[in-house]
């Protein structure tokens, strides 16, 4: 039996708001404006019956917390399963830029671009471009063949950049939620 496979973008950070990154190694929170919408989104959505059999969390608390939240929701029972692997891309010296300072410094609109602009340069503790796609696309093989999650509804919730890798959908709005097909 077929699995289906659902991604959600964590809800927004303050970090999100002012147009910050917000990488693999800032832990930031969600605001409480965010996490009470949140709250009143997803008690809308199971009042529709939405549920899923296996949540699956990235490990960062903006990403786990909207974890928790909809498992609430929808009385999910389980463990949410947390993995480091779906963390946001590690941008190193870049973390505190502000994304318009990419355009302003660079010419280009982000860390992808920045990368492919200078392929010969090495910007300190920036993940390759294809290194942050091989460890989502693992992550995603390990869902995908894993057979107890056969005939599975499952939730990934984790980050922008996940998120574009996982739907093809270039700009993912916080909070919406998208089929993946596999």
């Amino acid at each position: 039996m077929k699995k289906e496979i659902y991604f959600i973008r964590h809800w927004e950070t303050d970090r999100n708001l002012n147009d910050i990154m917000n990488p693999w190694d800032i832990d930031s929170e969600l605001n409480n404006t965010w996490i009470e919408q949140a709250n009143n989104v997803w008690k809308s959505l199971k009042q529709d019956w939405v549920y899923f059999d296996i949540i699956v969390s990235s490990s960062l608390q903006r990403a786990s917390k909207t974890a928790e939240i909809i498992a609430g929701a929808i009385w999910y029972k389980w463990e949410i399963i947390k993995m480091d692997v779906f963390k946001e891309r590690y941008v190193g010296i870049f973390k505190d830029y502000y994304k318009k300072q990419f355009l302003e410094e660079f010419w280009v609109k982000n860390i992808s671009s920045l990368l492919e602009k200078f392929p010969n340069k090495v910007f300190e503790w920036v993940e390759k471009t294809e290194d942050f796609q091989n460890r989502i696309n693992k992550a995603m093989k390990y869902i995908t063949n894993n057979i107890e999650y056969s005939g599975k509804r499952i939730l990934i919730v984790a980050h922008w950049g996940v998120g574009r890798l996982v739907t093809w959908i270039d700009q993912i709005d916080n909070c919406k939620l998208v089929k993946i097909n596999n």
